[in-house]
């Protein structure tokens, strides 16, 4: 598992009671946060508020605390239906006698409609794992070029109910660096660097 760490904390701290919280992406499926409570012994329990503007924070989720006097507890929490681009997340301490405390802000960016193409390098085939956020279960058009801009070889691909688009790339390829651009039906583009060798 390939683990993305692009967490930013934003502003001060805002409650003593609400420490080290961090973020982190994890092969963009879902965002792991980890904080600890900073010894706090009357604390009711923590809710965790993703937004994506810093202004409409919503509650997601809520994690028991652990009350020991003098001990200072671990906690985590994962969101596993994040938005694509960028997550705002905070952490609201409730008490038992119905105060609140909020932690810092981190921020977790997604890239939830990339497209993963592999091997690379590449021998005899390429293997394309359909996103279903990107293609919308609609054809694409798959294209391999050199860096002049020549088309080498072309294929339009169904997606539905498919995971992996094979390609078998032609012996004429020879070994070398090419661009591979996947086109779904709205036009949108992705392009990746793919270096062939035999």
């Amino acid at each position: 598992t390939t683990v993305s760490n692009v967490t930013l904390t934003l502003g001060g701290v805002l409650s003593s009671y609400l420490i080290n919280f961090n973020g982190r992406n994890l092969s963009d499926q879902y965002s792991l946060l980890n904080w600890k409570d900073g010894e706090l012994s009357n604390n009711a329990h923590f809710e965790i508020e993703r937004s994506t503007l810093m202004t409409d924070f919503k509650t997601i989720g809520s994690v028991s605390a652990t009350a020991e006097l003098q001990v200072e507890s671990e906690y985590s929490f994962k969101d596993m239906y994040p938005e694509n681009g960028t997550n705002f997340y905070r952490i609201k301490l409730i008490s038992d006698d119905g105060s609140n405390h909020y932690s810092s802000v981190v921020k977790v960016n997604f890239n939830l409609k990339k497209t993963e193409i592999y091997p690379n390098p590449a021998h005899k085939q390429i293997f394309i794992r359909n996103n279903k956020n990107f293609t919308k279960g609609k054809n694409i058009k798959i294209e391999l070029s050199d860096f002049e801009g020549k088309v080498l070889y072309r294929q339009n691909a169904a997606t539905t109910g498919i995971d992996i688009t094979k390609i078998d790339i032609p012996p004429a390829i020879s070994n070398g660096m090419y661009l591979m651009i996947i086109t779904n039906s709205k036009g949108e583009q992705q392009g990746e660097k793919i270096y062939i060798t035999r």
